[in-house]
């Protein structure tokens, strides 16, 4: 019986140490005819795919790095926040995860938690960006590069990556923007559990606190 009991406790902990692995693909496509978002997830769960039409977002995205709005939006009330995603833009998810967090200092917590065990194994991000024009193109680069940068580093500060490749590349004669990024996620199953509980728990105690109102 204790032998028995030994093996299953042995192998509860291989299966709590090994680790999940998510690959993440996104790739980011604007030019005069489109803009679209396209995702892909391979998980040894469930592998899924999606494309967002990002027509409806009211800035060009290469507008971010140059600090240029589109004419349309020249003469937008500064009394009106400039609203990036509208009602149908396939977004709405993201608004009402924060909407409905009543403590976005728990959800903080929880990020952090995410990113602690969380080892990237490879991340390849590539770019190309093009403004029909030599200077924008080249304050469009530089600042996808100081972008990508950031982002990068505190990735590197909260995680762990094992292998990087970035790469932008300034095109001068066409206008469009391209981005791919091919991302490799590794978690322990232990580590997963441990985060599900701690979110459940944060639930669950809005749900005591909710009744008690």
């Amino acid at each position: 019986m204790e032998v028995i009991l030994l093996s299953g406790f042995i192998l509860l902990i291989i299966i709590l140490s090994l680790r999940i692995r998510i690959q993440i693909k996104l790739e980011l496509l604007e030019n005069k005819d489109k803009r679209v978002l396209k995702t892909a997830i391979i998980s040894p769960i469930k592998n899924s795919s999606q494309e967002y039409n990002l027509e409806n977002l009211e800035l060009k995205i290469s507008s971010f790095f140059t600090a240029e709005k589109e004419e349309k939006n020249a003469n937008y009330s500064k009394n009106e926040p400039l609203s990036l995603f509208r009602e149908d833009s396939g977004f709405n998810f993201f608004l009402d995860f924060f909407k409905e967090a009543d403590s976005k200092m728990q959800y903080y917590k929880i990020s952090r938690m995410y990113l602690k065990y969380l080892l990237i194994e490879n991340l390849d991000w590539r770019s190309s960006i093009g403004m029909n024009d030599a200077m924008k193109t080249a304050i469009a680069s530089g600042s996808l590069w100081a972008f990508k940068g950031i982002i990068v580093s505190q990735l590197s500060n909260k995680s762990r990556i094992e292998k990087i490749f970035l790469n932008v590349s300034p095109d001068f004669v066409s206008s469009f923007f391209l981005s791919r990024l091919n991302c490799i996620l590794k978690m322990r199953i232990a580590h997963i559990i441990l985060i599900g509980f701690y979110y459940y728990g944060y639930l669950f105690k809005r749900y005591l606190k909710s009744l008690a109102q």
